[in-house]
């Protein structure tokens, strides 16, 4: 990870500074990805990473339901400053949501949180299909983004009730 930059992790935390400069940092460059508001995106914040006290990215993360892998999944979306683009802190950004969101599923493993998740709106971001933050290319969206996951080593997937979840799937047999 980056020498000097400090990541934090505010999963759930209700971490007022946080919020409040994250949604500084997203309304000073007028970042708008995805349908909710500034404040809505802050009660969703994960990870958070400072240099010298000011904000140089964030991660917000939504667990929900991934059709493609049938399995819930811990989303992520990054911001990252733009003067620290040209480094490798959206990487070091993944890392840290990663580490939070196993810790995460580990504490509420009724969940079933399979791993992490992102689609890539960026045109170029990726050239392999297994990037160095460990994240594997599993398709794209309908808007043609590449899709990513990356699961947890914890994690073990029931056959069976993935299968069950695609009546389609049901009447393909099952190969030993």
């Amino acid at each position: 990870m980056q020498d000097q930059i400090a990541f934090k992790d505010v999963w759930l935390k209700n971490d007022a500074r946080a919020e409040a400069d994250a949604i500084a940092a997203w309304d000073a460059v007028g970042d708008k990805l995805g349908r909710k508001t500034s404040l809505e995106r802050a009660k969703m914040l994960c990870i958070v990473a400072y240099e010298d006290g000011k904000i140089a990215g964030t991660v917000t993360g939504e667990v929900r339901y991934m059709n493609r892998v049938r399995e819930n999944m811990a989303f992520l979306q990054a911001f990252v400053v733009p003067q620290y683009r040209s480094q490798s802190l959206i990487i070091d950004l993944a890392l840290a949501f990663y580490t939070a969101m196993t810790r995460f599923a580990l504490e509420q493993p009724q969940l079933r949180i399979g791993g992490i998740a992102a689609q890539i709106p960026k045109s170029g971001a990726i050239d392999k299909p297994m990037g160095r933050g460990g994240l594997m290319l599993v398709g794209y969206n309908e808007l043609s983004w590449p899709v990513k996951v990356r699961w947890f080593d914890h994690f073990r997937i029931d056959e069976e009730a993935a299968r069950a979840r695609d009546p389609q799937l049901m009447k393909a047999p099952v190969q030993n």
